[in-house]
């Protein structure tokens, strides 16, 4: 049975990360980051809900359920990480006279692409939201909320490095193009 990162105690899934293997690594820590901005921003506005006037709850709930559904998904996307890049590693080791080691590798480094892409997007969402509650919440949690955007935005440049470093090895043009317009770079 697969172990599920996000459901590792901290001190674990810190040491998984810090072991000499090469995954978990930086896609899944991006993708931790982006989940502990996301937490952040469910929290702030789950502790401005008691006090928000009647007109600002309704937005302050709606905030409170979509930073929850991206913590999920970022969680989500720790082990997915995780799991590509193995899937990149297994591939390689592939004998070179199999006829089918190209087809395996490009596959591999598409799905070591498109996490991170998806990590990217995620935070990208994070963002926009600590942007639109840093102007509702409880002016006591500000900073809370300014952590929260500063993991989110860690998260997005460490999944956009992923990206970056694979982009090279993809040979397939229309993926690379995809690639490139979801990074925002083409």
């Amino acid at each position: 049975m697969t172990e599920h990162l996000c459901e590792l105690p901290i001190h674990l899934f810190l040491d998984r990360i810090a072991a000499s293997t090469p995954a978990p690594g930086g896609g899944s820590v991006a993708a931790a980051a982006g989940a502990m901005g996301a937490a952040l921003l469910e929290m702030v506005a789950s502790i401005s809900l008691p006090k928000a006037s009647d007109e600002i709850r309704p937005r302050l709930e709606a905030i409170r359920q979509q930073a929850h559904e991206l913590r999920n998904e970022l969680c989500n996307l720790i082990d997915h990480d995780n799991l590509a890049y193995l899937g990149v590693v297994a591939a390689y080791k592939t004998p070179k006279d199999q006829p089918d080691r190209k087809d395996k590798i490009q596959e591999a480094m598409w799905e070591a692409t498109d996490t991170p892409l998806g990590t990217l997007e995620a935070c990208k969402k994070g963002v926009a939201l600590a942007g639109e509650l840093e102007l509702i919440a409880l002016k006591t949690a500000a900073s809370d909320v300014n952590v929260g955007l500063s993991m989110l935005q860690a998260g997005a440049e460490g999944a956009r490095e992923n990206v970056l470093i694979n982009l090279p090895s993809l040979k397939d043009e229309a993926k690379r193009a995809e690639a490139n317009r979801r990074l925002g770079d083409g």
